[in-house]
């Protein structure tokens, strides 16, 4: 019954636990212990403080007892299974379930060692039988008693649990060839038995289903009918000298749990059923993984006895929903198979096909395959002791208190991720941003997540909501500026945005028609904010020059300033392209702060290696070459104030060309004695790309008051900072520092500002003499 939205705990008062894949016959074992209060008082109790949370079962154990007596919803096991060691591959295995809960109780069993609750697994869980040998003949008897957590009970041939005890003690006679050897008294008939000591207040009986079948030689289930009753009365079974004056109730057992497998050897599904009301009126709930749900004794318990489906038990819930035939022509012996996900075995027609038909099961039909495997009856007169209720006062309060703030920070991380789900972070980049930027493109990309805006807003809005927002966050008129979208201005068509060679490119119009409003979840989180007055915000919609995407480009401005040898940003322009660029000198010279008759040079900052000068103040501005796109940058310098040593083309240049170095040295001196010679730490500076390699060796001595003649350099390896080969004496004259750091006009972008590393040998002799 996995309803969607279906609420346990408001049904049943209990929550279920989530299933990773193959998980169910351990959570069917988990919600049994749990249910076992007097366990769960005990694990509360576990010391453990100082385990690692990674690999702690008896943590993990408790955490999933809080949450299933606390949460209002189901509960998850992957803390669990991790402590165990298992990865998420395991969990998607089905384990065997007597090894499994043996194991766990072994654990918990071990930890609870040295503390007050150290007696309490046994005091639950552990009987104790008598295994002998009793010859016939004459007075000789060989014992030994032994202890059990559970017991395993036959189901083929047996109508039920009080058949299979007697199965179980049912006692063989050692005679003829197989005679038992009594020591002194020589081979001897015996007889050889079993006796109960003492059964625990908790006793699991574990129902042989899966058995080796050496006729079919393979595992089989066993689906026989198997009967066990609410109430079992184990007198006949116990064999001590008390029995005689125990109470009349002393070995009488209620069932608490059965444990439910529907399939066959290969996989299935497990589901427990518990009475979680033992005490009073009988209230068996079904745990069916994350859904508990109410059940009728007859569902709980009847229903999981196997075999043939007694009358007014059959209504069947298994029946065909979809039926495929084939023409008939050439159609061989029919082979029917039963595909369940992954496993895949032979069937008969009468499972295949009749079984299938629904409704109530006619006569012979009905082997269930959904039957108990496993039952837990608590003792009659532990209950109280067993059952007793778990209050938060049971719990200690650091054990407490450390699960509830692990809850809240878990709904605190739910919040978060549900935020990010939801609402998305945006770059607001200023004028501000741009004024203290003197090199390629619009701003530092380094500094510019620090110094931008940060803004987080709805993932739905539309570019009209985020002209509302941005106003009232900033309290300005709407109607005072531009939003632009950043676009990835890489000609290479790499697909990854970096904001180093981005520029707003893209208006985002807030007066788009109703039906048009895109979510802004699909611009890039950089937005450039226009307001027409570089610096100003607010004021009106006078401060902005209309734009008209079809015929206007908007640019950014940039001016060169030969004094201090930089360029400096200065505003935003927008130029009509069917304009010639003359016709904007007057409007730029007034935005870049020079009189309105001053003759300029322009200049297009298309990329690091192309600044493109603008020749002919007559060309129109849709004529510009490189001048095409919304974003571009237009460098302006004052024609009367440049030289041929200071302008902006040398200045940008002599930019491309400046890198930052890190020069490394070999540990030994050529021609010198290791030992001699104390290691050198790398050097660090900035040097042009276009220097040639004996001015490099220059730069290098220099700072290490060295000869450059006795300096060799080495040619990085491909794709690798690391030497290569050392350069002859021909490359040190020949080639440029390009050369050895492997760099060309494609894979060397100065906008990135990266460290490049050089590597040199420092040597005795001369250079040219080796």
């Amino acid at each position: 019954m996995h309803h969607m939205g279906w609420d346990s705990k408001k049904d049943t008062g209990c929550i279920g636990l989530k299933n990773q894949g193959a998980t169910c016959y351990m959570n069917s074992i988990l919600q049994t212990l749990f249910f076992t209060n007097k366990l769960r008082k005990a694990v509360y109790q576990m010391p453990t403080d100082e385990d690692n949370p990674d690999s702690s079962v008896a943590l993990a154990m408790q955490r999933v007892f809080f949450e299933l007596q606390f949460s209002d919803s189901p509960v998850g096991t992957k803390k669990l299974t991790k402590s165990f060691g298992w990865d998420s591959i395991d969990s998607f295995l089905q384990h065997d379930v007597q090894e499994f809960c043996r194991v766990l109780l072994d654990n918990l069993e071990n930890k609870m060692k040295n503390t007050k609750v150290v007696d309490t697994i046994p005091s639950l869980f552990k009987g104790c039988m008598k295994s002998y040998i009793k010859c016939k003949d004459v007075d000789f008897e060989s014992s030994r008693e032994e202890c059990f957590y559970d017991l395993q009970l036959n189901v083929k041939n047996k109508s039920n649990v009080l058949e299979s005890f007697k199965d179980y003690i049912e006692t063989e006679m050692l005679d003829g060839d197989n005679k038992y050897d009594a020591g002194d008294f020589g081979l001897q008939p015996a007889e050889k038995g079993l006796k109960f000591l003492s059964f625990p207040p908790v006793l699991y009986l574990q129902l042989m289903r899966f058995q080796y079948d050496p006729l079919l030689d393979a595992n089989v289930k066993i689906n026989d009918r198997f009967e066990f009753t609410d109430t079992l009365d184990l007198t006949e079974f116990i064999e001590t000298e008390e029995k005689e004056n125990s109470a009349s109730d002393e070995f009488t057992y209620l069932l608490h749990a059965v444990l439910v497998h529907s399939g066959d050897f290969h996989g299935g599904h497990y589901v427990a059923f518990i009475n979680i009301n033992l005490r009073g009126t009988a209230k068996w709930c079904k745990f069916d993984d994350d859904v508990v749900s109410r059940v009728a004794y007859r569902d709980a318990v009847i229903a999981n006895f196997g075999g043939e489906n007694i009358e007014g038990m059959g209504r069947s819930c298994t029946n065909a929903y979809m039926l495929v035939y084939i023409q008939k022509k050439a159609i061989g012996t029919a082979k029917w198979c039963k595909f369940d996900d992954d496993v895949v075995s032979r069937v008969a027609y009468r499972d295949a096909v009749i079984a299938n038909f629904g409704g109530e099961n006619i006569e012979g039909m009905g082997r269930s395959c959904t039957n108990a495997y496993m039952l837990v009856y608590i003792q009659k007169k532990a209950i109280d002791d067993v059952l007793g209720p778990v209050l938060v006062e049971d719990i200690p309060e650091q054990l407490r208190l450390r699960f509830e703030n692990e809850k809240k920070r878990e709904y605190e991380r739910r919040l978060e991720r549900e935020e990010a789900n939801n609402y998305c972070e945006i770059s607001l980049i200023l004028d501000e941003e741009m004024k203290s930027h003197h090199e390629f493109e619009l701003f530092d990309s380094r500094t510019l997540e620090a110094q931008s805006r940060k803004l987080k807003v709805q993932k739905t809005m539309t570019y009209r909501d985020l002209y509302k927002f941005i106003a009232a966050n900033l309290n300005i008129p709407e109607t005072s500026f531009r939003l632009w979208d950043f676009q990835d201005d890489d000609r290479q068509g790499l697909h990854r945005f970096r904001c180093e060679n981005s520029r707003p490119r893209n208006f985002l119009d807030p007066n788009e028609t109703e039906d048009y409003s895109v979510p802004i979840v699909q611009i890039d989180r950089f937005v450039y904010l226009e307001t027409g007055k570089p610096g100003i915000l607010g004021g009106d919609i006078h401060g902005l020059k209309p734009y008209d995407r079809n015929n206007d480009i908007f640019t950014f401005l940039k001016l060169y300033n030969p004094e201090r040898n930089q360029t400096e940003f200065k505003g935003t322009v927008i130029l009509n392209l069917g304009n010639e660029v003359g016709a904007h000198f007057e409007e730029i010279n007034q935005i870049i702060g020079l009189p309105p008759d001053t003759r300029l040079n322009l200049y297009v900052e298309y990329k690091p290696d192309r600044i493109i000068p603008i020749m002919n103040a007559n060309t129109r501005i849709r004529d510009v070459q490189m001048l095409t796109n919304d974003g571009s940058i237009i460098i302006a310098e004052d024609a009367s104030k440049i030289t041929e040593e200071s302008n902006t083309q040398i200045y940008f240049r002599a930019l491309y060309n400046r890198i930052e170095v890190e020069a490394h040295f070999h540990e030994f001196v050529l021609g010198a004695k290791p030992e001699l010679e104390p290691p050198m730490q790398p050097i660090r500076g900035q040097i042009g790309l276009d220097w040639k390699l004996p001015k490099v060796c220059a730069w290098i001595a220099s700072q290490i008051d060295y000869d450059p003649a006795k300096i060799i350099l080495f040619k990085n390896a491909t794709h690798t900072e690391k030497p290569a080969n050392p350069l002859t004496h021909q490359h040190m004259e020949e080639y440029s520092l390009l050369y050895i750091l492997g760099l060309g006009a494609n894979n060397y972008d100065p906008r990135f500002q990266r460290l490049y590393k050089l590597f040199l040998l420092k040597i005795a002799h001369y250079f040219g003499r080796i």
